[in-house]
């Protein structure tokens, strides 16, 4: 079994700055002035990448199973060509 160090790489939790966790989709009621809900964010992808989810999630940083997931729980109709 390797040691703590050995995992980390022999950085200790008081070196350096922690790694900071940054929410990715932001929530329709929290989001700021300027920024899309997460549903604009989806359909816009979308839009881009001419409907095709695979690209679209790639777009987003997703996987397809995820962006399929949002397009299902989102209401977002798929437009079929």
């Amino acid at each position: 079994m390797k040691s703590p160090e050995a995992v980390t790489g022999g950085a200790s939790a008081g070196d350096g700055p922690a790694p900071t966790f940054v929410e990715p989709y932001a929530a329709d009621e929290n989001a700021e002035a300027g920024e899309l809900s997460e549903r604009d964010r989806v359909i816009a992808a979308l839009e881009q990448a001419g409907w095709v989810q695979a690209k679209a999630a790639r777009l987003l940083g997703m996987t397809p199973r995820q962006i399929a997931y949002r397009i299902q729980i989102l209401d977002i109709e798929v437009k079929q060509f």
